[in-house]
């Protein structure tokens, strides 16, 4: 099984998260929710762009114009990512955080990626 075909459900709950947070009226928690996501994602082309796209929704609905750019550039930059094959492992995504900068997994994430990727 591909990596992104394993990581999908993961990311996807992910993302359901972020929707009931949204629905709750917690955008921050629904970003982190969003962040968390990215971080599981991004070793996937598509599912990374997926992430992005979320988080450039999620700073239409905030009216956030600095989260808007900044997930603008990095839709852009993803698509580079698909002939490079380079993310900056635990980087969560956000305008927030330069998008090269490695960070650390938190340890359920990472828990999911070691099953993802062993399997």
């Amino acid at each position: 099984m591909s990596f992104a075909k394993a990581i999908h459900p993961h990311v996807d709950h992910e993302l359901s998260l972020s929707r009931v947070a949204m629905l709750d009226g917690d955008p921050q928690r629904a970003f982190r929710h969003l962040e968390r996501a990215h971080v599981l994602g991004q070793a996937s082309p598509m599912i990374h762009l997926k992430t992005h796209h979320a988080m450039w929704m999620w700073a239409i609905q905030q009216r956030d114009p600095k989260e808007f750019v900044g997930q603008t550039l990095r839709m852009v930059a993803s698509v580079a990512q698909v002939v490079t094959r380079f993310y900056p492992p635990g980087n969560t995504g956000g305008a927030n955080v330069h998008p090269l900068r490695e960070m650390p997994i938190p340890d359920d994430l990472q828990a999911i990626l070691d099953q993802v990727e062993s399997a």
